[in-house]
């Protein structure tokens, strides 16, 4: 005798949510580096890289790694990438030749050391690149270097061309972050997007990934224990921009120099006799060399600051006859609209045109200081500090001239801040604890200022070699404006 079946009890909240789980839907998510992609779009193992990272590893025809090593064809028979022609590195305070060198006699011998792919990989072109777990400040010093990349360059003995590989964070690693192609060094501050010290954990630097993002990371300093120690590390920037953004500075540098033609070697002679041994910021030799082999890799925004400085003097060069063809505002409204735009990029070499536009001769109707003047301090100062110019580089792992520039710089900054605040009444921008950079010695305002025989037909005789009274002139500069500024902050 069967009993009726049981009534079915109607589904409760839980059985409703059961059922929903059994009936999970399936979703795709348009996928990008760094998102997460379509469940079992590809059946291959992701990299050992991005799996630690748990991010998606996007390989579309190329592996996201070192680029000499899986495209091979971009460096044919082991050579080197082209040599690097903006600001070239002057000889002196050269490191010395010991550091790794790449050229196609030692190219090849550089791969052995980077971890080829595993036997029956199905991407046989691609490098796999295991990242280590973070590793101690022992444990660096032991740690295997392997050469610097393509994005980074690295120089030796004075040379201007980079490496192919990119590097770890060991030691001895020296650096630029002036002289990379296409590049631009921002500092990353303590209120970065990425923390100093999660970056610090990776031994090896984090790699870009092709047609991904268009940035690198660089420490140049990897810090200590100490809290008010950390680690120093760059955001190296693509230089990437609009057309709209490139087209004025190429319509400012050719405006310039049809402008001063043929006058411009003699406005150059003029400038480094009458303005650079009064106000030394323009680093003379990379300027000079830079200038006779490819100028228009100057930016335009600091040939047309010297050209107009140096316009006031024109009737002291004998070899000039008559009035000046044009006036300085004309150049200097031409450099400015370069400079608006270079900004986008900010570097040094900007930057000394900023500290030099600030010095033009006012128009006569001028009776008091213009506000520009304070605007224009305003924009040197955060120029500067966007190059990590308020940070001492003394430890850093980077080129000793670059350290020398990169002091002088910031104390000609901190005089044009300090001098402008007196001028116009209003606060400094830089205050006394957003800075550690050491005050500058005599062999920083020396270097690169005794001129190598190939370029002394470019200056008067006089202006090729290092005056001392001119050095300590900036110098005492430097004291005078330490003890104003300590009476400015004791008034506010």
């Amino acid at each position: 005798m069967h009993s009726p079946p049981a009534e079915t009890p109607e589904a409760g909240p839980t059985d409703a949510a059961s059922a929903s789980i059994a009936r999970r839907r399936k979703f795709t998510i348009q996928s990008s580096f760094g998102q997460a992609r379509e469940r079992r779009s590809r059946k291959n193992r992701p990299c050992d890289a991005c799996r630690r990272r748990k991010t998606a590893c996007v390989i579309t025809d190329q592996p996201p790694y070192s680029i000499r090593l899986a495209r091979p064809d971009l460096f044919p028979n082991g050579a080197s990438r082209p040599p690097v022609t903006s600001w070239p590195t002057p000889s002196q305070d050269s490191p010395s030749s010991s550091h790794h060198t790449f050229s196609p006699a030692n190219g090849h011998s550089h791969l052995s050391s980077v971890r080829t792919p595993t036997q029956g990989s199905p991407h046989s072109s691609s490098s796999k690149v295991t990242l280590p777990p973070p590793f101690s400040d022992k444990d660096r010093a032991s740690a295997v270097t392997l050469p610097p990349p393509s994005t980074i360059a690295t120089f030796t003995k004075g040379s201007t061309e980079g490496m192919g590989i990119w590097p770890t964070n060991g030691p001895g690693r020296i650096h630029t972050l002036e002289d990379n192609v296409n590049k631009t060094a921002n500092y990353m501050g303590p209120a970065a997007e990425q923390d100093t010290h999660i970056l610090d954990s990776f031994r090896y630097m984090i790699v870009s990934e092709i047609d991904e993002i268009d940035a690198d990371y660089l420490q140049v300093y990897p810090g200590s224990s100490r809290s008010s120690d950390p680690p120093v590390h760059f955001l190296l920037l693509e230089n990437e921009v609009p057309e709209y953004t490139n087209r004025p500075k190429r319509e400012a540098s050719l405006a310039i120099e049809s402008r001063v033609y043929p006058y411009g070697p003699n406005l150059v002679r003029l400038y480094f006799k009458y303005v650079h041994p009064v106000y030394p910021v323009v680093s003379k030799v990379r300027f000079l060399r830079l200038y006779n082999s490819a100028k228009e890799k100057i930016p335009a925004s600091l040939r047309g600051a010297v050209y107009a400085l140096a316009t006031v003097f024109w009737n002291r060069d004998p070899s000039l006859k008559g009035p000046c063809p044009w006036e300085q505002h004309e150049l200097h409204s031409q450099a400015q609209s370069s400079l608006r735009c270079e900004l986008e990029n900010p570097n040094l070499a900007n930057l000394q045109a900023c500290l030099l536009l600030i010095h033009m001769a006012p128009p006569w109707t001028d009776t008091v200081e213009t506000p520009s003047i304070w605007i224009l301090a305003a924009q040197a100062v955060s120029n500067a500090q966007m190059s990590g110019l308020h940070q001492d580089p003394g430890n850093w792992n980077i080129e000793p001239w670059e350290k020398r520039l990169r002091k002088k710089l910031w104390w000609a900054i901190y005089m044009t801040d300090c001098w402008t605040s007196i001028c116009h009444g209003n606060p400094p921008h830089i205050y006394r604890e957003s800075f550690n950079t050491t005050p500058p010695d005599i062999e920083d305002v020396r270097f690169d200022e005794d001129v190598p025989e190939d370029l002394k037909h470019m200056v008067d005789p006089d202006s090729s070699v290092f005056h001392v009274a001119v050095g300590h002139r900036f110098l005492e500069m430097v004291r005078i404006t330490r003890i104003v500024r300590d009476i400015i902050d004791c008034s506010l």
